[in-house]
């Protein structure tokens, strides 16, 4: 079963239900006896909402709300209302009162409130799931999608709706079916809550084809014409019947219970976002064996090399142990990403003799002695003997800053083996250690992973042959990346609550964002610079740091936390002068100093102005 199982979750799965059985299929009311959710009243909301778009970041989709239901009647204001109930009853990302305030502005004009006292008032207090950031972002898009798959629900009648409710695979299939443009994260989060034991307690479609694709050796042979979600139906079935003792909290089967969400997730930037459906970076490395993270600095690629580590071994040893095994042995195999890898820090200096093989004056006589690879290769093949479980497990050489040396050079007659097609092919390397010569021939358990600041070196002046042996993934600035580790930052420094989960701090945050990507865009106009010198998001993400100092100095919630009245408060203007201004001033020192001044300046009003 794919139901949440905390202790709270019944009341949301009770509601999910009566919004099911009592509202799609009958006319009535989530919280009164009163009929709510007819026909007339949904095709109203449907005409003020999606048939009135209001665009533009100027207002607030609360703002834009009121504006589209001010001339509705007082029925299609109260189904708006329990519209937003049952939008907000997954997240558990916006706290209680955050979710009433948006339920009660909605039905202020008509007197009316949701109590946080009451039964439904309570369930708000909780949730069973966090949406990722469009949820939040874009609850215009989130709405208009459940307004429409409401309306063509209520279009069949009530047997109707009965009929497709009652079928999982024909309400997927009657959910895609929307015209509307829509967010993906509640079209998941509507067929859980219609049918929590059998769609998963998710609201990624990325997060569920990376699950369908790490676990797919639990799926039979003939799931090639499957649905992702009937995919990973089979796959938590197949992962049930394995009766793993203490492998899943609770007896509950969760793919976010980090040892199995170990196998499957990287990064949020590694997913891709909402609507990728193309290669995953863990794939193109399992194809490859080799891949080049490259970006401006701060985009965080050490960060996602480790995860890309953390996943190859993880996957890698559930496939090769099987998952009793893998999963009875989870503190082995966290062990192994740690120690797994070879992290080696490039420099001018850095060249074949350390990499591949090197000559040695010792005791007079002049010898060899392996590099790092050799000493690798060696090594592997004596575990191969002595540890046979060992065999198929990765072992990964991290070469940081590669462009920090001649890569060639280094890599020597490794070059060519580095191809997939020649991984276990042999090579001989130059002299003779004593009478015999030495090969060299790459296993293919070992990868290889590189990272590379464009500032230093662009990937255009990498050779072709060097390129077409490394998968190259790109690493530039992420918005969404920057909110997350914003919030991520705010959590882990202890910020209050009542304060992380003001509207205002929310709203600030996504202009905060906004600015963050005019910069660089204009950052990438700049002909002395250009994308390569794009400020990374983690750099940003440090206003987390001086927004937290200032809020803990506030004994109440706040309507001002980045701008108020006078313009930018100091957490901006602190991580402009002791972050920003300096990288900047250093990436344009070339320019005489009043085109300099003149330049930073116009990035300055850019991010700090008054929005």
């Amino acid at each position: 079963m794919a139901q949440w199982k905390t202790g709270v979750e019944s009341g949301i799965y009770d509601a999910a239900a009566r919004w099911r059985e009592t509202c799609l299929v009958g006319d009535g009311s989530l919280w009164s006896d009163a009929e709510i959710w007819t026909q007339a009243n949904v095709d109203e909301l449907d005409g003020l909402f999606n048939g009135n778009e209001l665009l533009g970041a100027d207002k607030s989709f609360g703002q834009k709300f009121d504006e589209q239901l001010e001339h509705g009647s007082d029925g299609a204001r109260r189904l708006a209302a329990e519209l937003l109930a049952v939008h907000f009853l997954f997240t558990e990302s916006v706290s209680q009162a955050g979710k009433l305030a948006v339920i009660n502005r909605v039905l202020g004009p008509l007197g009316e409130s949701v109590s946080p006292d009451n039964e439904f008032g309570r369930l708000m207090a909780h949730g069973i799931g966090g949406p990722g950031v469009g949820f939040n972002t874009r609850r215009d898009l989130q709405i208009s999608f459940l307004v429409d798959f409401t309306k063509r629900v209520k279009a069949l009648g009530g047997s109707g709706a009965r009929e497709l409710l009652d079928d999982p695979g024909e309400t997927r299939r009657f959910a895609d079916r929307t015209k509307r443009k829509w967010r993906r994260e509640m079209r998941h989060i509507v067929l859980h809550l219609l049918h929590p034991d059998h769609f998963e307690r998710m609201s990624s479609g990325t997060h569920k084809l990376l699950i369908a694709e790490a676990l797919a050796e639990f799926l039979p042979d003939d799931d090639v014409d499957r649905d992702v979600d009937e995919r990973i139906l089979l796959i938590r079935r197949a992962l049930e019947e394995q009766d793993i003792a203490g492998s899943w909290p609770r007896d509950y089967l969760d793919f976010y219970y980090r040892p199995l969400m170990g196998i499957w997730r990287g990064s949020a930037q590694e997913d891709g976002g909402e609507d990728a459906d193309g290669v995953s970076l863990i794939e193109a490395l399992e194809w490859s064996n080799q891949a080049i993270l490259y970006g401006p600095p701060g985009t965080g690629k050490t960060h996602r090399v480790r995860e890309l580590i953390g996943l190859l071994i993880r996957r890698a040893a559930l496939q090769a142990w099987g998952a009793k095994r893998y999963f009875e042995s989870t503190e082995r195999v966290e062990r192994l990403v740690e120690t797994r890898r070879d992290w080696l820090q490039l420099h001018p200096a850095y060249g074949y003799e350390d990499f591949v093989r090197g000559m040695r004056i010792e005791g007079g006589d002049t010898v060899y002695r392996e590099g790092t690879l050799l000493h690798r290769i060696n090594a592997l093949s004596a575990e191969a003997a002595e540890t046979p479980d060992l065999a198929e497990i990765p072992w990964v050489i991290v070469l940081d800053e590669i462009n920090r040396t001649d890569l060639s050079r280094m890599l020597g007659e490794a070059f060519s083996l580095l191809e997939p097609d020649k991984r276990g092919a042999t090579a001989v390397l130059p002299g003779l250690q004593g009478d015999a010569p030495t090969e060299i021939a790459i296993p293919a358990r070992l990868f290889v992973i590189g990272t590379m600041n464009l500032i230093d070196q662009s990937v255009e002046q990498i050779d072709f042959a060097m390129r077409r042996r490394f998968h190259w993934h790109p690493c530039p600035f992420s918005r969404p990346m920057l909110l997350e580790i914003v919030d991520v930052r705010l959590r882990s420094l202890g910020t209050p609550r009542k304060h992380r989960e003001q509207r205002a701090l929310t709203e600030q945050l996504e202009v905060f964002a906004d600015r963050a990507v005019a910069v660089n865009r204009r950052i990438a106009e700049i002909d002395e610079l250009g994308e390569e010198y794009e400020i990374g998001h983690t750099i940003f993400a440090d206003v987390a740091r001086l927004l937290h100092r200032t809020i803990s100095t506030y004994s109440n919630v706040r309507q001002s936390y980045l701008w108020d009245a006078s313009g930018a408060m100091s957490p901006i203007e602190d991580l402009w002068r002791f972050q920003l201004r300096p990288l900047l001033e250093q990436y344009l020192a070339s320019l005489p100093a009043g085109d300099r001044s003149t330049t930073i300046e116009d990035l300055h009003e850019l991010l700090t102005a008054k929005p």
